[in-house]
């Protein structure tokens, strides 16, 4: 077991380590350390060992190693592959600015972090935010350190901080990725107005399948889910918009007001009109 401290490999001034790979060094494995790493798969495949389970690792995968977290790389042909390492104060300072402590324990105490698979377009995206890193002049070290915040904002917000919110209980619990996928397609209010029937033609699962994975992953069936995340969207409006109730209702779907009312109150337990009086703003 290697351990791998982060004064041995970050530099604190610039906040970050990062290193573009084409093979594995099986010398190097096990291994352990007080940091946090991404790896970003950029061609070929890799067998990564994480806490214990195997991940057959292909184009586009995205890995998130915590401190503690025990792991190891195989080879699989060629593996080309971007190691970029921080230290825990800034992923501290992360949470601190944009988060609940909460939702950083939430990740933390996670079994396992899943491991996620992007898309080529955002794979070529993120591939080249990284790679622009190594054209940074080595002495601008503020700009570095900069930079790399907002990448990591842009990473953790939209692939990781999720699994918080979606409540993975487990490591038995990982999300399979054309599920991780639907969830993110749900962060649209078109999707979310299309409703259940939609779901078949975002994910090309059936609908019975649909219902299943939500019921096991999730616990929650697909209609609840979406129904809760249109009444989010409602009640974010009545705080922050001067929309009538009726189109809100509408633009994410609900097609019987009176049901609307029915479960929005069940929710927040006072009518739509009555939570926008209570959260009503000066300006």
């Amino acid at each position: 077991m290697h351990n791998i401290n982060t004064k041995n490999v970050i530099n604190m001034n610039s906040e970050t380590h990062f290193a573009f790979h084409t093979q594995i060094d099986p010398s190097q494995y096990p291994q352990v350390h007080d940091f946090y790493e991404l790896t970003l798969i950029t061609r070929g495949k890799m067998l990564y060992e994480l806490v214990d389970q195997r991940f057959n690792l292909t184009e586009g995968s995205l890995v998130f190693v915590r401190p503690g977290d025990v792991h190891s790389k195989i080879s699989l042909g060629e593996c080309t592959h971007i190691n970029l390492a921080f230290p825990s104060s800034t992923i501290d300072s992360l949470f601190e600015y944009l988060y609940s402590s909460d939702i950083k324990e939430t990740l933390l105490s996670l079994a396992l972090v899943p491991v996620t698979t992007l898309c080529h377009n955002e794979k070529n995206l993120l591939q080249s935010r990284l790679e622009r890193l190594s054209l940074f002049p080595v002495q601008e070290e503020e700009k570095i350190r900069t930079y790399l915040r907002i990448q990591l904002i842009d990473v953790m917000s939209k692939y990781f901080i999720p699994v918080t919110y979606n409540k993975v209980p487990s490591d038995k619990a990982i999300l399979p990725i054309w599920l991780e996928r639907l969830l993110k397609s749900l962060d649209s209010i078109d999707n979310l107005a299309n409703g259940l029937d939609n779901l078949e033609n975002l994910s090309g699962k059936t609908k019975e399948h649909i219902c299943r994975e939500f019921r096991k992953h999730l616990h929650t069936t697909p209609v609840k889910y979406i129904n809760s995340k249109r009444l989010n969207y409602v009640a974010n409006m009545l705080m922050h918009s001067d929309h009538e109730i009726i189109d809100l209702a509408f633009d994410v779907g609900f097609q019987s007001l009176s049901y609307f009312y029915h479960i929005f109150k069940q929710e927040y337990g006072i009518s739509p009109h009555k939570y926008r009086q209570s959260k009503k703003r000066i300006y």
